[in-house]
Formats: C-alpha cells, structure tokens, sequence
C-alpha cells in the first residue's frame, strides 16, 4: 500500500509554513514517495512551480 501525505503546504502560505516546493519534492523524493499533493491555504501561486519540479524529480 502507497503512502501519499494530504496535507501539505509550501512557504507560499505566508506565516504557517517555510517549506519550499523544491524541498519538499526533494524529500518526498528521498522518502521514496510516487505521489504528493500541495494544499496552501487560499492560493494557487505554488502550483504550476510544484508541477514543473514534481516532473523534474
């Protein structure tokens, strides 16, 4: 059975994270991970830089 966290969110919700994109696919990377999702709270400006380095990777 695949593992994939729900929740996650990146430095572009201001004030409740300080992950970057190209950290936190680099270490789901590492964690061994095939799937991942990107939840901020109240923006999309995150998505298409997750997209572009989840291809990447």
């Amino acid at each position: 059975m695949n593992y994939t966290p729900l929740q996650v969110i990146s430095s572009y919700s201001l004030l409740q994270s300080n992950i970057s994109i190209k950290d936190l696919v680099l270490e789901a990377k590492s964690r061994g991970y095939d799937s991942l999702t990107l939840t901020d709270r109240n923006v999309m400006y995150g998505a298409i830089e997750f997209y572009d380095e989840c291809l990447k990777k």
